[in-house]
C-alpha cells in the first residue's frame, strides 16, 4: 500500500522541482497502484480510492492552510503553455505527484479572501437608548418612520343610545367627541384613517342584508381631518364588527412602519361573522399592525367578545363605561403611540440591517468561491496541454483531474462552512437586539398599566 499525497501549500517553484517529496499534505489517495505516464507499466485510471483531507487533521484547518499558501507563478497572470511547461518540470510518474505540481502553477492567491471572510464583523444595532422616545409623547432620538392610526367605529343602532342616564348626549356623540380630542395630541406626521359599520339601512330585519354589508372608509389622511369625517357618522344598522375588521387591512399604506387598529364598539357581532379571526388575520398584514379594541358600556357577553378580539389582535382590552373612561384612555394613548412607533420602526430597520448586512457576507463569498472555480477551469487547462503533447494519456489526465475537482471542492466547502457560521453570529446578533427592544417596549407598558 502506498500513500500520496497533494501540497496544500504551494512553495516556490524552483524548490518544488528539486524535491521529490512534497512537505504539506491536503489530499491523500490510498490505493495499490497509480496511473502513469506513456510506457509506464500501468498507464490505465485505477478504481478510485478514499481521497480525503490530511489524515488525522482538521480538515477545515487543512483547507485554510491551502488557501493561505502564497500564489502559483501563473495564479493571476494566467498563461496555459507556459504554466504547462512549469508543470512538467515538477511533474511525476503518478497521479498526485502531476496534481501537485500543477496546482503550484496556477493557484491563486487567497489570503486577503480569507482574512475578510475570518474578519467579517456584522453591524447590527437598534442605537439602544439613544433611540428611545423621550418623555410621555416626546420624539425619538432617531427617525421612526412613519405610523398609522386606523379607528373601527360603530355605527349601529344602539349607538343612538344615551351615553349617561338623563344625559342629551349619545354614545356617538361621546365617541366623536373622544376621536376629536384624541386626533389632536396625534403627531401631525401620522397616518389615519376612519372607517364605520353598520351605518348603511336600519336596524330592522327587512333592512338586515343592507347593513350588515356596510363598511366603509370615511376618512384617510392625517390626524387633522378625523374630528370632521367623525361627525357625519350617523347610527343606524346592524353590527357586522367581523366585516368591518378585515376592511381595515385596505386602509393600512404599505408603507407604514407600523399601524395601530383602534375598534370602537357598544356590542357584539350581529350579522354572523367571526371577529376574532379577523382581528387575527388583520395582523398578518405587516406593519406590526395591532388591534386594540375598546368596549364602550357593554354588557358581559359583548365584552367577552371584544376581549377575545384584543387578544387575537396582539392589542388590549379596555372596558370604558363612561365618556370620561372613554377619552381618559385615547389621552393616554397618544404616549403610548410613541413607543409602538418606535418598536415597529426599529425592527423593520434591524431586519433591513440583517438583510445587507447578509447580501454583504453572501456577494463576498460568492466572489471567493468564483476565483476558486477559476483556478479549476486554469488546472484543466493546462492538462488539456499536457494530453495534447504527449506528456500523459486520458487515463493519468481523469486521475489528476479527479484529484483536482476534489481539492476544489474540498476549498469551497471551507467558504460555505465559514459563510454559513458567520450567518450564524448575524442571526445571533438580531435576536438579541430585537429581545433588547421588546423588553424595552414591555418595561414602558407596564410602567403605563402601573400607573
Amino acid at each position: 500500500m502506498r500513500s500520496f499525497r497533494l501540497l496544500a501549500g504551494v512553495v516556490a517553484f524552483g524548490v518544488l522541482a528539486a524535491c521529490s517529496v512534497p512537505t504539506t499534505a491536503f489530499v491523500e489517495r490510498q490505493q495499490d497502484s497509480a496511473p502513469t505516464s506513456p510506457g509506464a507499466d500501468n498507464a490505465t485510471s485505477p478504481s478510485a480510492g478514499p481521497y480525503r483531507l490530511t489524515p488525522g487533521g482538521n480538515e477545515g484547518q487543512a483547507a485554510q492552510a491551502d488557501l493561505q499558501a502564497p500564489a502559483g507563478p501563473f495564479g493571476a497572470d494566467f498563461d496555459a503553455n507556459a504554466a504547462a511547461a512549469a508543470a512538467k518540470k515538477g511533474g511525476g510518474a503518478d497521479a498526485e505527484s502531476w496534481a501537485h505540481s500543477i496546482v503550484a502553477a496556477v493557484h491563486g492567491d487567497y489570503r486577503a479572501d480569507v482574512a475578510a471572510l475570518l474578519n467579517f464583523t456584522a453591524n447590527i444595532d437598534s442605537g439602544r437608548e439613544a433611540s428611545v422616545p423621550k418623555g410621555t409623547t416626546g420624539a425619538a432620538a432617531a427617525p421612526q418612520g412613519k405610523r398609522h392610526v386606523a379607528i373601527l367605529l360603530d355605527a349601529s343602532g344602539s349607538m343612538k343610545q344615551a351615553a349617561t342616564p338623563g344625559s342629551p348626549g349619545t354614545r356617538m356623540d361621546e365617541a366623536r367627541a373622544a376621536i376629536a380630542e384624541f386626533a389632536q395630541v396625534l403627531p401631525a406626521d401620522a397616518g389615519a384613517s376612519l372607517r364605520v359599520h353598520g351605518d348603511q339601512g336600519s336596524n330592522s330585519d327587512a333592512d338586515k342584508a343592507t347593513s350588515c354589508a356596510s363598511t366603509r372608509v370615511v376618512y384617510q389622511g392625517n390626524p387633522v381631518g378625523l374630528a370632521a369625517a367623525a361627525r357625519g357618522v350617523k347610527p343606524v344598522g346592524w353590527t357586522p364588527l367581523a366585516a368591518g375588521v378585515a376592511a381595515i387591512a385596505q386602509d393600512i399604506p404599505g408603507d407604514a412602519a407600523s399601524a395601530v387598529v383602534y375598534v370602537v364598539s357598544d356590542g357584539i357581532e350581529t350579522c354572523g361573522g367571526d371577529p376574532v379571526a379577523a382581528a387575527k388575520k388583520l395582523t398578518e398584514v405587516g406593519s406590526g399592525t395591532v388591534v386594540n379594541v375598546i368596549g364602550f358600556q357593554v354588557g358581559a357577553d359583548a365584552r367577552g367578545q371584544l376581549r377575545a378580539m384584543a387578544t387575537a389582535g396582539g392589542g388590549e382590552y379596555v372596558d370604558a363605561q363612561s365618556p370620561e373612561d372613554l377619552k381618559r384612555y385615547w389621552t393616554e394613548e397618544a404616549g403610548v403611540l410613541d413607543w409602538i412607533r418606535w418598536e415597529g420602526y426599529t425592527n423593520l430597520a434591524l431586519r433591513d440591517q440583517m438583510l445587507a448586512e447578509r447580501a454583504r457576507l453572501n456577494s463576498q463569498s460568492d466572489e471567493f468561491e468564483a476565483k476558486l472555480r477559476s483556478e479549476g477551469q486554469r488546472g484543466e487547462e493546462v492538462l488539456k496541454l499536457l494530453v495534447a503533447d504527449g506528456s500523459m494519456d486520458e487515463g493519468l489526465r481523469f486521475a489528476i483531474s479527479d484529484l483536482l475537482e476534489k481539492r476544489k471542492v474540498a476549498l469551497i466547502e471551507w467558504v460555505t462552512s465559514t459563510r454559513s457560521s458567520k450567518s450564524a453570529e448575524l442571526e445571533a446578533q438580531l435576536s438579541t437586539e430585537l429581545k433588547w427592544v421588546e423588553e424595552r417596549g414591555d418595561a414602558q407598558r407596564k410602567k403605563r398599566d402601573s400607573s
